[in-house]
């Protein structure tokens, strides 16, 4: 066992003791105590490159190289690139200017992000957020106002959990959780 599951093993027998899961150690003192405890288990955070965003299709201080293009002339695949290392791909499948499907990818190269304009309207109403190629989240925007309003939770491929925003008010409102494909309980949040 790695040093780190050992940690985590600890963390819960001690950190989380206690009757029906209540906490032993106040709050706080909680967080304070497991910063401590998993510095050296949480992943380091990423170091920024000055003027670059962290969004890898983000074309600011980026590279950004045509692929393709329309018998026009437009693009309708670019790619944009820091150094040598694709962090994005955009394809403009109908020429009019705005991706209809954007891919962002890792800096292994693996592709961690699609996203989708399925109406045409220039607005992406689909994300799909990949691990390992596989969709973990999935968020849609039904209603056009450019906020997701549903949101699919994958567990090894399969649906576990889908969360949705009723009422429209930036809030998810309702939730449902799905085992083997069946729906095991709902309700509201």
């Amino acid at each position: 066992m790695s040093l780190c599951g050992h940690i985590r093993i600890v963390k819960n027998a001690r950190v989380w003791g206690g009757s029906a899961g209540q906490a032993t150690l106040a709050p706080l003192t909680r967080v304070l105590f497991l910063s401590l405890l998993l510095g050296g288990c949480l992943p380091r955070p990423k170091v920024r490159v000055p003027g670059v965003s962290g969004d890898p299709c983000d074309a600011r201080g980026r590279q950004v190289a045509t692929i393709a293009r329309a018998s026009d002339g437009k693009p309708t695949v670019r790619t944009l690139s820091l150094g040598s290392r694709v962090t994005c791909r955009q394809s403009d499948a109908d020429a009019d200017g705005r991706p209809e499907l954007e891919q962002a990818f890792d800096e292994a190269g693996a592709l961690v992000r699609e996203r989708f304009d399925l109406d045409g309207d220039g607005r992406f109403d689909r994300t799909d957020h990949l691990v390992r190629g596989v969709v973990e989240r999935r968020e849609l925007d039904t209603n056009g106002d450019g906020r997701p309003d549903v949101r699919l939770i994958f567990a090894r491929g399969q649906l576990s959990r889908l969360e949705a925003d009723e009422d429209a008010d930036g809030r998810f409102d309702y939730w449902e959780e799905w085992r083997s494909g069946q729906l095991v309980r709902s309700g509201l949040l």
